[in-house]
């Protein structure tokens, strides 16, 4: 039996949230999921490790923050 995710464990995983797995399905950036009967969804851990092994998603990595810069340079 393979190990699987669920959208919680997976989206922790990630350090992103639920809805923003779920753009990241829909625009193709991570993985398709498995459907497990009518409502589950799931990924199989497998998929989600070669995904990473092969660079992952570039914005998954980026940490920086959309927007104008501060007028004091950011410095608080």
């Amino acid at each position: 039996m393979s190990m699987t995710l669920s959208v919680k464990e997976l989206a922790a995983a990630l350090h992103v949230t639920p809805r923003t797995l779920h753009t990241l399905v829909v625009t193709g950036q991570i993985p398709m999921p498995v459907r497990i009967g009518q409502r589950r969804i799931v990924w199989r851990v497998a998929d989600i490790e070669k995904f990473l092994e092969h660079g992952g998603t570039p914005g998954l990595q980026q940490k920086a923050r959309p927007g104008r810069p501060r007028k004091n340079g950011g410095a608080s």
